[in-house]
This record gives structure tokens, C-alpha cells and sequence, in this order.
């Protein structure tokens, strides 16, 4: 239950969770990874995120 938020702007939030979900290797790795930088791993994660559902 997320009033505020537009249907599409809801759908891309499940679609980011389930690919995290399905990359768990993935994320753990670079979470626990000591030399990245979360910007760095925020800028990752949203490539990968805006590849994948074809956002530029």
C-alpha cells in the first residue's frame, strides 16, 4: 500500500527489488567488498537497473 507513488513508479520499485534478489552474489560481494564506495556501488547498481528494464 503506496498511495503516493504512480503504478509505474511502483512496478520499477518491485522489478529493482526482485533484481537484487536474484543477483544476492552479486550484491553481497559488492556490499561486504572493502574497497568500493557506495557512490560507486549506487552508480552500479542503477546501470545494471536501467539496462535491464531499457532506461538510459
Amino acid at each position: 500500500m503506496v498511495p503516493t507513488m504512480p503504478p509505474d513508479s511502483h512496478k520499477i520499485s518491485l522489478k529493482i527489488i526482485e533484481a537484487i534478489k536474484q543477483h544476492p552474489v552479486l550484491y553481497i560481494s559488492d556490499v561486504k567488498g572493502t574497497a568500493i564506495k557506495l557512490q560507486e556501488f549506487r552508480q552500479k547498481v542503477w546501470k545494471r537497473i536501467s539496462d535491464e528494464l531499457g532506461l538510459d
